[in-house]
């Protein structure tokens, strides 16, 4: 291969894997924030259990102890 064909192959690799990758990255970031907001969501239900179920065993041993 010439030298300017090798530049002109070299671009158009580096041009395909710039494609790929950003579309990858976008992908990524999409989904993503889908699995992120999802987790927040379940996270904060999760955490909400918890602190419902948390302050009633508080409040249960309080009582026991008195």
């Amino acid at each position: 291969m010439t030298e300017q064909a090798t530049r002109v192959n070299n671009y158009k690799t580096n041009n395909k894997r710039f494609y790929s990758g950003s579309t990858v990255a976008l992908q990524w970031l999409y989904s993503g924030s889908t699995v992120a907001l999802q987790w927040l969501y379940s996270g904060s239900t999760v955490a909400l259990q918890w602190l419902y179920s948390g302050s009633t065993v508080a409040l249960q041993r309080t009582k026991d102890e008195l």
